[in-house]
């Protein structure tokens, strides 16, 4: 994969994170002058969105550094590391970073539960895999907010569950 193809989607993508900054540090600065929205929760919710594209944006720069950084058809040739994927996930941790401070100087928490038991009064399981322990969360596919006890969005994540016996979940 030839860097320079992807020299738009980084820069689309950086412009996104700029945005997304921009209006993460307007929200933080009219919470910090003591500017008030109707309803917190609102607010919060009006976050979501941003805070789930940069999480899917960091997780994109993720698997674009790991997939450069694979060998380039030779075993003991790799390819240089480019310096602009890195700085692409840097910003992209910074904007998601500003709109978790921003919550939390509201009293919100972004629960990521990976490794915990299955509640279905906080989680929503979006898909299940054999491959971990049976009722435990093993991956996050979108955090869920809360303040407090209350709950804005339940955690979307996935699911261990026990390997089918035989004869179970085969079609006839």
């Amino acid at each position: 994969m030839d860097v320079d193809a992807l020299v738009p989607l980084i820069e689309s993508l950086r412009e996104d994170v700029r945005r997304a900054a921009r209006a993460a540090l307007a929200a933080k600065a009219a919470a910090e002058e003591g500017a008030r929205l109707p309803s917190d929760d609102a607010w919060a919710l009006g976050l979501l969105p941003a805070l789930d594209g940069l999480a899917r944006c960091d997780a994109a720069a993720a698997r674009l550094a790991a997939e450069y950084a694979r060998p380039a058809g030779s075993f003991f040739r790799r390819r240089p590391a480019d310096p602009r994927i890195a700085t692409l996930a840097e910003a992209v941790r910074m904007a998601h970073d500003v709109l978790e401070e921003a919550l939390a100087a509201r009293g919100f928490s972004v629960e990521r539960p990976e490794g915990e038991a299955f509640d279905p009064t906080r989680h929503r399981a979006v898909d299940t895999d054999p491959a971990l322990p049976p009722g435990r969360v093993g991956a996050v596919v979108r955090a869920g907010p809360r303040k407090g006890d209350r709950i804005l969005r339940e955690a979307d994540v996935v699911v261990g569950r026990s390997a089918p016996r035989s004869g179970e979940g085969d079609e006839p």
